[in-house]
């Protein structure tokens, strides 16, 4: 009896794990395209945003954080508009942008802005790469390939998304363009992402309000995040059962 659970386990990690694969491999191809398109408009780029850029490589935490207070009244829009573009421009470092988030505005007000530039961006990434895939995807890729791409996601649903949102160390913005690429709902794969990124960046928020404090309650609170997630990630078929049951 025990060999046959412990098989199914494995059967059922196996799938989990090809298809959280899929969605990473598409992600590191929508990160190259993304590296292609910075390199050839870094030539077009206004000073400032060279000098900003300048500032993320040299990650001057407290140089960047004088460049948004330098906007005055307007830092909190400006940081809500680069927290949405970088979004779109996957290789920057989204984590970054949490960890200034606290450090520039406080715990509360940077969660609250960092969230509300993350759902904006996140949304139009989902909203475009969907339009996109009805608009022009589908015409250039085999349909073969593309069954093969929904149901390989599908294997993993919801989870998946939600566990590489909810992991910082996994490209979550470039993965915003594969979710539109999926047959899922739109409006679940945005409630996902939120959900899924609001306890990494509020950790990220705190961490940069405390830069230079004790960080063990940063840390516990994080690992108690990523416990939760993979335990929702490997058994979410038992969890909706038990939360719909059927009648």
């Amino acid at each position: 009896m025990m060999t046959a659970y412990l098989i199914a386990f494995i059967q059922r990690l196996k799938q989990k794990l090809w298809a959280l694969l899929t969605v990473l491999m598409g992600a590191g191809i929508i990160i190259v395209l993304f590296l292609g398109i910075a390199y050839i408009t870094q030539w077009f780029l206004p000073a400032s945003v060279i000098h900003f850029r300048d500032l993320l490589k040299a990650q001057d935490i407290e140089a960047i954080r004088q460049f948004f207070l330098s906007f005055g009244e307007w830092s909190a829009l400006v940081f809500i508009g680069t927290q949405i573009l970088q979004v779109f421009f996957a290789p920057l470092p989204g984590q970054l942008f949490g960890l200034l988030g606290g450090v520039i505005f406080g715990f509360w007000n940077g969660l609250l802005l960092t969230m509300i530039g993350l759902s904006i961006g996140s949304l139009l990434a989902i909203g475009l790469s969907r339009l996109l895939r009805e608009t022009l995807v589908q015409r250039f890729v085999p349909p073969a390939i593309f069954n093969k791409f929904d149901y390989l996601i599908e294997q993993g649903g919801l989870f998946n998304f939600f566990i590489i949102f909810l992991l910082p160390v996994f490209p979550d913005d470039a993965v915003c363009f594969i979710a539109g690429l999926t047959r899922l709902p739109l409006w679940k794969l945005v409630i996902v992402c939120l959900i899924g990124r609001l306890p990494g960046m509020a950790v990220l928020t705190f961490v940069g309000t405390a830069l230079h404090s004790d960080m063990t309650l940063a840390y516990l609170v994080f690992s108690i995040a990523m416990l939760i997630s993979l335990i929702i990630w490997l058994f979410d078929k038992e969890i909706m059962n038990y939360l719909n049951p059927k009648n």
